[in-house]
């Protein structure tokens, strides 16, 4: 094949390419993600190709009563009715293209919410994130509340990033409402901060609901660590973990107050041969949360390997992370028992 042969051949393919690159489609995917009869709603639609910046219109069809549509594509509101909804959106591109898509939304009638679960630990600003990602494996839609809390037990206003069904929602937020559809996810995301701030988010729910927590610390240079925070659904009075705070090694424990009254929590702690060093007890405040390295603030536990055993005073039982760090800073969790 000559020289020229070969340009005109690339030159092809790249203009092929550049068409097909440049198709106006919606990406968004139907079902939408479904609302709560009562509970704050907000969806995104997307949008890719074409020639941006992107309109959005509904044509004749109807929404949800309570809820509403903006040219840049946000359904908002809070749902007034259950039932299932057929929506016909229509995105525009600065070139005149057309697509028009059919979106299903169900509205879930309003829900009783009691405590499903507790992520007992939350890190996020500066270096540190987290992501908590909710599943719902059975075959009907599951409405969820996800409040956040500070060590004092406060609301904890979040910057986050809501990922679902391929769209993501940033919002600022101590308390957020959703529903997953069956078999589908939720991610939230911390935003960014600039310094380090803790706490911990309680998850509302009829159920049923899987998930879990990860959060992460990329320092300046070095290798970034990461541990996973189940999804704790039973707050038992008492919790055993072993720790050891030798050859390099320190351990740090993670507390969360799951009711709204405060609780004296006692940690006995034991060697390795099992001999009780002694006792030390704090307080956590109602819904309250607290993270411990356990060689500067249990001193009696330094330089020791064994086990404690953390017994709280409270009804509510309380939610506990273990976390096991090394000498060059990466680290590990540690269940209790």
């Amino acid at each position: 094949m000559s020289i020229r042969a070969v340009l005109l051949f690339v030159i092809a393919v790249c203009i092929a390419s550049a068409q097909v690159a440049t198709v106006l489609s919606i990406t968004s995917a139907s079902p939408l993600p479904p609302g709560v009869v009562g509970a704050s709603y907000l969806q995104t639609l997307s949008a890719g190709g074409g020639t941006p910046p992107y309109s959005w219109q509904i044509l004749p069809s109807a929404l949800p009563p309570g809820l509403a549509f903006s040219t840049n594509g946000t359904i908002s509101g809070v749902p007034v009715t259950a039932g299932t909804y057929t929506v016909s959106i229509q995105v525009t591109d600065n070139a005149g293209a057309r697509v028009t898509q059919t979106f299903a939304i169900s509205i879930i009638a309003g829900a009783t919410f009691a405590q499903f679960g507790v992520i007992s630990h939350i890190a996020a600003g500066g270096t540190w994130s987290t992501a908590i990602t909710l599943v719902n494996s059975s075959p009907q839609p599951v409405p969820l509340r996800v409040n956040f809390h500070g060590d004092d037990g406060s609301a904890w206003n979040l910057p986050l990033v809501v990922a679902q069904q391929g769209s993501s929602q940033p919002v600022t937020t101590a308390g957020l409402d959703g529903a997953l559809n069956p078999n589908t996810t939720m991610v939230i995301s911390t935003g960014a901060l600039p310094s380090l701030v803790a706490g911990w988010a309680e998850v509302l729910s009829p159920g049923p609901l899987g998930g879990y927590g990860i959060f992460r610390y990329t320092p300046p240079a070095g290798p970034a660590s990461e541990c996973t925070v189940p999804l704790q659904t039973q707050s038992p009075s008492s919790v055993v973990m072993a720790y050891d705070n030798t050859t390099g090694l320190a351990m740090g424990v993670a507390f969360a107050n799951p009711s709204a009254s405060s609780t004296d929590i006692t940690a006995t702690i034991f060697d390795d041969n099992g001999s009780q060093l002694g006792m030390q007890t704090f307080t956590l405040s109602g819904k309250g949360h607290t993270a411990l390295n356990m060689p500067g603030q249990i001193p009696l536990s330094a330089g020791k390997r064994g086990i404690a055993k953390f017994q709280s005073s409270g009804s509510g039982g309380i939610a506990i992370l273990g976390l096991r760090f090394s000498s060059i800073g990466t680290f590990t969790s540690v269940p209790g028992q």
